[in-house]
């Protein structure tokens, strides 16, 4: 009976509490909706482009294509940090990312040319000649690194003679005329001059190569005047 009284009790304080809002909102002045209005119906989005790109590649290609791009996305972080390394004098850093970077990227001859020049002007000269090697194993069929192996004998271990054998495998590729100017000076110190006129001649047939011209004059004209003093 108590439990019927005080369910009744409830029931009839949310009546009383329904209608009192219900009065409160009857004296609330009546809100008139603005009439519909039409609206055009917004534009069928564009088809976006369809990227041919993996048009016709098998899953296994694609996954390969992906994982290409991975992986040059790594390489470049790394040698932002080698870069950064290097900025604050910390070279030997610089070296170790750079070599492990071209185990990454073969291709990469930036990072070996530094890694030389960094282990060459800290004087470890022998490991700067086995990373050009390195290089020049991963690249074989172009100039570059028989170029840099040059440099490397002429420049840092004063041996004309011992970079006359890389700068003659360097010609046979296509080659900036550096290269030829680089070879004559080497046939010059040590004394091959008639190879000296050869590599001067090849080099003056570029067209900007100035120097080779003038240096390709003067040759001629010692060889002359030293061929008029023999007896």
């Amino acid at each position: 009976m108590r439990m019927t009284r005080s369910v009744t009790l409830s029931v009839l304080g949310m009546a009383c509490l329904l209608l009192g809002t219900r009065g409160a909102l009857a004296q609330l002045p009546s809100l008139k909706r603005p009439p519909l209005q039409h609206r055009p119906a917004p534009p069928e989005p564009k088809p976006l482009p369809y990227d041919p790109f993996f048009k016709g590649k098998l899953l296994s290609q694609t996954q390969e294509v992906l994982s290409d791009v991975v992986l040059q996305d790594a390489i470049n972080q790394m040698w932002e940090q080698a870069d950064q390394h290097g900025h604050e004098g910390e070279y030997n850093h610089f070296i170790n990312i750079s070599l492990v970077v071209v185990q990454a990227d073969p291709q990469f001859r930036t990072a070996y040319e530094t890694a030389a020049y960094l282990l060459r002007s800290t004087g470890r000269l022998e490991e700067a000649v086995e990373v050009l090697k390195q290089g020049l194993k991963a690249n074989p069929d172009e100039y570059y690194f028989y170029d840099e192996l040059g440099q490397h004998f002429l420049i840092a271990r004063n041996d004309p003679r011992g970079a006359i054998t890389y700068y003659e495998q360097a010609i046979k590729y296509k080659c900036p005329w550096m290269t030829h100017n680089m070879l004559a000076t080497c046939y010059e110190r040590t004394n091959q001059l008639d190879k000296a006129v050869k590599a001067l001649e090849r080099a003056a047939t570029y067209p900007d190569n100035r120097n080779a011209r003038r240096r390709l004059e003067n040759l001629r004209q010692r060889m002359e005047q030293s061929g008029k003093k023999k007896p």
